[in-house]
């Protein structure tokens, strides 16, 4: 599974992620590795380097999420999200696509 691929390229950054102590997440869904901004808050800033390591983190796939709704008829962007087919509630929609 990529997560494990992604485990084993950032053990640090997951390692804090999986403590769940210093605000850092990720979203699997679509990709997106972030620093909470205000603790137990959704405002996030996205991180596009491995703090630890310096390492590029994988680019967002925010906008191929939407554009995958958009394609099986789901055009409401987050509106839609709770009626996407199981698939697009984890990392499933882009593993299976190759992203």
């Amino acid at each position: 599974m990529i997560e494990s691929t992604l485990r084993d390229a950032f053990p640090d950054l997951f390692a804090f992620i999986d403590k769940g102590e210093c605000g850092l997440g990720y979203s699997p869904r679509v990709r997106e590795f972030h620093l909470a901004v205000r603790p137990r808050s959704d405002v996030v800033q996205l991180l596009n380097f491995c703090p630890f390591s310096g390492k590029a983190l994988p680019p967002s796939l925010r906008g191929a999420f939407f554009d995958a709704l958009d394609e099986i008829g789901l055009t409401n962007g987050l509106a839609d999200v709770d009626k996407a087919p199981v698939e697009f509630q984890s990392e499933l929609w882009w593993l299976s696509r190759g992203l």
